[in-house]
Order: C-alpha cells, then sequence, then structure tokens
C-alpha cells in the first residue's frame, strides 16, 4: 500500500485507506502503548 500511496497517488483508493486506518490503526496504537508501558532496562537496574 506505502508504494501505491507515494508512487501511484493518483489512483489511491480512499475508501480502502480509510478502512486500514479506522481498522488497524486502533489495534496498533494498543500494542504501541502496552509496548511502551514495559521497562526495558529493569533487567539492567537489577545487576
Amino acid at each position: 500500500m506505502r508504494d501505491v500511496l507515494i508512487h501511484g497517488y493518483a489512483d489511491v483508493d480512499l475508501e480502502e485507506v480509510w478502512l486500514v486506518a479506522s481498522n488497524r490503526v486502533p489495534v496498533l496504537r494498543a500494542l504501541l502503548e502496552q509496548f511502551l508501558q514495559i521497562d526495558v532496562l529493569e533487567p539492567l537496574r537489577q545487576v
């Protein structure tokens, strides 16, 4: 999809873009919020 948006923007199906944005972005956001709550430095602090 990215290549079409970048190189073929005249042929972009705006309905398809909206469906992806409205269905997949909320899922991605939830996953990123969970990831950002993880303290990745905690194992280093235990040393």
